[in-house]
């Protein structure tokens, strides 16, 4: 979408400046635009002088202005005025070009949905499906918090072997920082959802104010682990990986804490 509007706008473009070009040789062999600027009689000759002392017949050419002052003043005056409706022909073309590209833009400019932050069911099972503009219902929030758990739980045991096959973002695609696939893509809006269903409200509350924190603070460890190494950061990225896994630790034990709150 975005190669095809860029190809209609310089072919737009081009076709513009192609006319541009025609029009203004056609306006540079014009002599005989409406007189309304005056000059005086004096600056007129003397720029007449300059012209005639650099042409191939200097002596005709001062003949010519030495005639009547009407003359050479009609002369450089037309001069002047061609000049000034260049000037504002070209700027009015200009307009004309930015105006008619912007007009390109928000014609073919239409809606898309991200989908970096929407899940479909041909991508993941339904289980993990996000509508936009509807809320989660209660069942749909319990069952996407057990996939999560799971999901958290298999990260935890294999942590070892994803971060070494993936890095840094092979981690953070269990964690639903990066893509969709992870039962923990979204899960803030999962347990906002089931913060009512709690038993106690203050401890489920608090274990997913932990959760939160731990899950950003893994995710920037497994960030920096990915450029660590081209920056000028201390460190290695094994490091990074490893405070990231002391994280996914904590978390899973605030999910534990939030499961027995909930009637799972």
């Amino acid at each position: 979408m975005a190669s095809w509007r860029m190809l209609i706008i310089a072919a737009i473009v081009l076709l513009v400046a192609l006319s541009t070009v025609d029009a203004f040789s056609t306006t540079c062999s014009t002599s005989h635009l409406p007189v309304r600027a005056r000059v005086s009689k004096s600056y007129a000759k003397s720029v007449m002088m300059n012209d005639a002392l650099q042409s191939q017949s200097p002596t005709n050419n001062i003949n010519t202005i030495r005639g009547e002052g009407d003359d050479y003043e009609n002369i450089h005056t037309t001069t002047i005025a061609t000049t000034k409706s260049r000037r504002d022909w070209m700027r009015s073309s200009s307009m004309k070009v930015l105006a008619m590209g912007g007009w390109v833009v928000s014609v073919t400019n239409e809606p898309r949905v991200a989908k970096a932050t929407v899940m479909n069911m041909d991508v993941v099972n339904s289980n993990k499906i996000f509508v936009a503009g509807q809320a989660l219902t209660k069942d749909e929030a319990l069952e996407r918090f057990r996939i999560a758990k799971k999901d958290l739980q298999e990260l935890s045991d294999q942590y070892d072997a994803i971060a070494s096959r993936g890095g840094g973002d092979g981690v953070r695609r269990y964690l639903g920082t990066v893509g969709v696939t992870s039962g923990l893509y979204g899960i803030p809006k999962v347990l906002k959802r089931l913060q009512e269903e709690a038993l106690d409200i203050v401890e489920f509350t608090e274990a997913m104010n932990d959760l939160d924190t731990e899950l950003r603070a893994a995710d920037t460890a497994c960030y920096s682990a990915n450029f660590v190494e081209f920056s000028a950061a201390t460190g290695s990225a094994q490091q990074y990986l490893d405070t990231a896994k002391i994280d996914i630790q904590h978390m899973l034990q605030s999910m534990e804490i939030m499961a027995k709150e909930l009637p799972l």
